[in-house]
């Protein structure tokens, strides 16, 4: 069984992925490589996992690629080179991964039904009073069930789901 540690250390490790190229664009080496060391203990616990999972070989073999080429980077201190590698090649195998443990439902989306609606009713009473009369009468989240589905992005927030004309269209993040 997966530890859902595992889904908020890769989540974590994107987050890092951005925030070291730009220091590194911005040649602030030393916030970009202090950063670095994080993702690449990141790293070692979800390469731990993938390694050890047969229906992740293909993840770990690009894994295996990337990793040599980083650390040479980084022991050559060719900076830009290092961005290029997380930017390029790094970050679009987590967000591979972060997919795949999405996939086995590791997380679960929040429910932020009624911190919203709380919300709601100090900004915009009427709308609150609609929702809230819709709510009594259908039930939980019935006015959008039919037509949008909550589900998490790549970077793990929650956003919502839409489908028109067979697409899938996704919002912006949802709070």
């Amino acid at each position: 069984m997966m530890d859902i540690k595992l889904f908020y250390n890769n989540q974590q490790s994107i987050k890092l992925s951005y925030e070291i190229v730009e220091s590194f664009r911005k040649q602030n080496f030393y916030i970009a490589t202090s950063k670095l060391i994080k993702l690449l203990g990141n790293l070692d616990t979800v390469a731990g996992y993938i390694f050890s999972q047969e229906d992740f070989k293909e993840l770990a073999d690009e894994l295996q690629l990337i990793l040599p080429a980083l650390l040479d980077a980084q022991d050559n201190c060719d900076y830009f080179l290092q961005a290029d590698i997380i930017e390029g090649d790094l970050l679009p195998l987590l967000q591979k991964i972060q997919i795949a443990f999405q996939e086995r439902d590791l997380v679960q989306v929040p429910d932020f039904f009624e911190r919203n609606m709380i919300a709601l009713k100090q900004y915009d009473f009427s709308l609150y009073r609609v929702l809230d009369k819709e709510n009594e009468d259908e039930g939980k989240n019935s006015l959008l069930s039919d037509k949008l589905t909550l589900s998490l992005a790549i970077n793990g927030q929650p956003t919502a789901q839409a489908f028109a004309n067979g697409q899938s269209v996704l919002s912006p993040q949802l709070c």
